[in-house]
């Protein structure tokens, strides 16, 4: 292989490694909690004049801390979208970021200054210390926010019960399905399976409000039915319901990041 075709193949592993990234920056679950806490701790600052900003006119101060937050909720959600690959790794993300964020935040806050038109000089040691309080305001509100979120009573429509259901299967029982022709092969939690007519995508839609993605085109697996990842040459397989379920290529970044790639 030549040195240009190597070239043409870096280049393009790592376009794909950027659209992967990107894709995983939109998917991350933290919207819109985490806008909404940076938007309620600029909000706090503003009114108190964090940071010594109380001295500012309240239109400038406005102008400060929306485009400071601003930052600082973009600069958290790529964080996130990098180090979190699973549940337990949030609260790891958090306390790194809680630390290795806030460093060059003396430097942000002077170039948010700027925007505005105001020269200082910034001490770093108390900007840091303020800068864990607010990183704690942020974390309050953001567990807030999605306390009320998952408190909000939410409206079920009534509607026909999709062929699953109609062949007699619980949604809440169901640990894999995958397509088998004009038929869906359901596995269960007890260990079984049946086959069930219909299309996948009808099974898929039935399955939307379930914990649980698809990982093929032709293969659905439940969150709770994972039981560990094989990996065989480049390739992922799923270990579930006590069957090997292939993971293809355009369905391995949302596997990776809910973490199901790391389970032995």
């Amino acid at each position: 292989m030549d040195s240009l075709t190597l070239r043409w193949f870096d280049k393009r592993q790592f376009a794909n490694r950027a659209r992967g990234f990107v894709k995983r920056v939109w998917r991350t679950p933290a919207f819109p909690m985490l806008e909404l806490a940076c938007f309620g701790a600029g909000a706090l600052a503003v009114i108190s004049g964090a940071f010594g900003t109380q001295n500012l006119p309240l239109a400038q101060r406005a102008m400060f801390w929306l485009a400071l937050m601003a930052w600082n909720a973009v600069k958290w959600r790529l964080w996130f979208a990098w180090m979190v690959r699973g549940h337990a790794a949030w609260r790891r993300a958090s306390a790194l970021g809680a630390v290795l964020l806030n460093l060059p935040l003396p430097l942000e806050i002077v170039v948010a200054l700027r925007l505005i038109g105001v020269e200082a000089e910034i001490g770093p040691r108390l900007i840091w210390l303020e800068a864990l309080a607010i990183s704690a305001i942020v974390a309050a509100l953001a567990w807030a926010v999605r306390r009320l979120l998952a408190l909000r009573p939410v409206p079920v429509a009534a509607a026909d019960p999709g062929p699953l259901v109609r062949a007699g299967t619980r949604l809440d029982q169901v640990a894999a399905v995958r397509a088998e022709d004009h038929y869906c092969r359901v596995y269960l939690a007890d260990g079984s399976s049946r086959l069930v007519l219909c299309r996948f995508a009808d099974a898929l839609r039935e399955l939307a409000g379930r914990d649980g993605t698809r990982i093929h085109r032709s293969a659905w697996v439940a969150e709770w039915a994972v039981g560990r990842a094989e990996r065989a040459g480049r390739a992922w397989r799923l270990v579930a319901a006590g069957e090997a379920f292939a993971v293809s290529p355009a369905h391995l970044a949302e596997t990776r990041r809910r973490g199901w790639l790391n389970r032995r």
